[in-house]
């Protein structure tokens, strides 16, 4: 069965700021929880994936790495912060587009029927882009896609090489999708990587549109 309840779950984020505004980006993937004496190992996890993102995006700051756990208490349910590691890392390059516009990245639970489809998806908007990422039909480019799906790729593979804590099986090891609504974590077999570009406040595409379509080993 391809699903646990959330409280395995944990969210990797990262905080970002574009070069030259003051507003700040956050995106991030959910994995199953992990030991504390892993937690060192999904921070280089996370900082080689922003290494790879760079590729793609404009000129900005990474800010902090965070990793957080499902919580349920009084007054608050939800991703608690569990750790955060606070840097100052200068990434990207090149000419910026508008800094809100993002690319849809959308990991996908192709199996678990018995969840509603639109609870089977996350979606994590990777920003600020270069100008170097849009051809001219105004749409993402294809090297712009290939270098999304291989960088997401590779996290997945990552993570699945550092193994879940306690009993959960290795399906929940790499790139997984988290369901608040469900309260249940699933593994993701699909990674779609837009094509249009998203505005980060607006979450006008609700999932990626005419996607390319990665499957996950």
């Amino acid at each position: 069965m391809g699903q646990v309840t959330i409280q395995d779950a944990y969210r990797l984020s990262v905080e970002l700021q574009p070069d030259g505004f003051p507003e700040l980006m956050q995106f991030g993937i959910h994995t199953a929880r992990r030991d504390p004496a892993d937690w060192d190992l999904l921070i280089a996890a996370v900082d080689t994936f922003t290494g790879g993102l760079s590729g793609v995006q404009a000129p900005c700051h990474i800010l902090a790495y965070v990793i957080s756990g499902w919580s349920i208490g009084p007054g608050f349910t939800g991703y608690h912060q569990l750790r955060r590691d606070t840097v100052n890392i200068a990434a990207g390059g090149g000419d910026m587009l508008p800094h809100q516009l993002t690319v849809v990245v959308g990991p996908v639970n192709l199996t678990e029927s018995t969840v509603a489809l639109g609870r089977r998806r996350n979606r994590t908007n990777v920003g600020p882009l270069r100008s170097a990422t849009m051809d001219t039909s105004g749409r993402t480019t294809t090297t712009c896609n290939v270098t999304l799906g291989d960088v997401f790729t590779d996290l997945d593979t990552a993570l699945k090489g550092i193994p879940a804590d306690g009993s959960l099986s290795p399906l929940f090891d790499g790139i997984c999708v988290s369901s608040p609504s469900e309260e249940v974590l699933m593994e993701a077999n699909q990674l779609r990587v837009g094509r249009r570009y998203d505005i980060l406040r607006s979450r006008a595409e609700k999932t990626p549109e005419t996607p390319t379509l990665i499957t996950l080993e």
